[in-house]
C-alpha cells in the first residue's frame, strides 16, 4: 500500500472470512496505518490470509477497503473446504493367505465411514483391483460396489476376498479404491499369493477313477462339471504313444472307458481344460 502526502490514519478493512495483518502476526478485520507509519515509509506492506467462518462450503468472495484512498479496492477469493466430506478405512491393507488358482481365499473386511457424510453430493464407488473381489454381504462377490449417499450415514462393512486366475506362482498386489465426487480417494493395499501346487490339490480332487486298477472298464466322475466342461482326455503309455483322446463335452454325466483291448501295465489319464491339468495314473491288469 503505497501513498503520498497522507493527512489521516488509514483504515484497512477486510470482507467476511479474511482477515489483515501489518506485521503478518497478529491478524484481524482491520488495521490502521497511521500518518507516521507513511512518513516513516511511503510504501506499507498488507498481510492478508483466508479465515473463513461460514460453516459452508464453497468460493467466498469479498473487497479489501481503503480509507481515504481513492480506487485502491482489493478483490479477494477463497474456497472455504472445512466441511468437505472425507473417506475413512479401518485398515490400510489386506494380505492373504496363499491360494490356488481359480480358489478363493477366506474372506477378510474392513470399514468404511465418512466424516460429514451430510456434504456428500453423490455415493460412494468401491472398486476392486484384478484377482480380488468385493462384497456388501459376503454372499455376492464382484469387482465393484456402490454405497449411496443414505446408506453413507452409518459405517459399512466391506468384505474383501482373494481369487487370483493366471494359473502362474507369484504374488498379486493391487488397491481397492474408493471415490466419489469432490472426495479425495482412499485406498486399501491387497496382496496374495497365487500358488498353483493348491490348485493342482483342488483340481485333483475333483474327480473319481474307478475301478484301478481294471481290466475292463473305468468310469471317470467330475464333482465339479461346470469347472471341466469340453475338457480333453487323453491317455499315453509310459513311452508317451497316445492310447485315446477325445473331448469330454457333457462331464455332468460319468466317463466310461472300455480298456479290455489294451496291454497290461501302466497309463497317463491327462485332463486339460485352459490352463488347468489333472494327471492320474491308470493300471491295466
Amino acid at each position: 500500500l503505497t501513498g503520498a502526502n497522507i493527512a489521516s490514519d488509514v483504515t484497512v478493512t477486510a470482507p467476511a472470512n479474511f482477515q489483515v495483518s501489518k506485521d503478518g502476526t497478529t491478524f484481524s478485520a482491520s488495521v490502521v496505518y497511521t500518518v507516521a507509519n507513511f512518513t516513516t515509509s511511503s510504501t506499507q506492506t498488507v498481510t492478508v490470509r483466508f479465515s473463513p467462518t461460514s460453516g459452508t462450503n464453497g468460493t467466498k468472495t469479498g473487497t479489501i477497503a481503503h480509507s481515504g484512498f481513492v480506487n485502491t479496492t482489493v478483490g479477494l477469493t477463497g474456497i472455504e473446504a472445512g466441511n468437505l466430506p472425507t473417506l475413512q478405512t479401518s485398515v490400510p491393507t489386506l494380505t492373504f493367505a496363499a491360494t490356488g488358482t481359480n480358489q478363493t481365499s477366506a474372506v477378510q473386511t474392513y470399514t468404511l465411514s465418512v466424516t460429514n457424510a451430510g456434504a456428500l453430493t453423490a455415493g460412494i464407488t468401491v472398486t476392486a483391483p484384478t484377482h480380488f473381489e468385493i462384497s456388501k454381504d459376503g454372499t455376492t462377490f464382484s469387482s465393484n460396489l456402490a454405497y449411496t449417499i443414505a446408506e453413507m450415514a452409518n459405517t459399512q462393512t466391506v468384505r474383501a476376498r482373494f481369487k487370483p486366475t493366471t494359473a502362474t506362482n507369484g504374488v498379486r498386489t493391487g488397491n481397492i479404491t474408493h471415490t466419489s465426487t469432490g472426495v479425495t480417494t482412499r485406498n486399501v493395499a491387497v496382496s496374495g499369493t497365487e500358488d498353483l501346487a493348491l490348485a493342482l490339490e483342488r483340481w485333483t480332487n475333483d474327480f473319481r477313477l474307478a475301478p484301478n486298477p481294471t481290466s475292463d472298464v473305468f468310469r471317470l466322475t467330475c464333482d465339479s462339471p461346470n469347472a471341466w466342461a469340453g475338457a480333453r482326455i487323453s491317455c499315453t503309455d509310459l513311452a508317451g504313444k497316445e492310447v485315446v483322446g477325445f473331448t469330454w463335452e457333457n462331464p455332468t454325466q460319468p466317463l466310461t472307458l472300455n480298456v479290455s483291448t489294451w496291454n497290461r501295465g501302466f497309463y497317463i489319464l491327462r485332463i486339460q481344460a485352459g490352463k488347468r491339468e489333472v494327471i492320474q495314473k491308470v493300471i491295466v491288469k
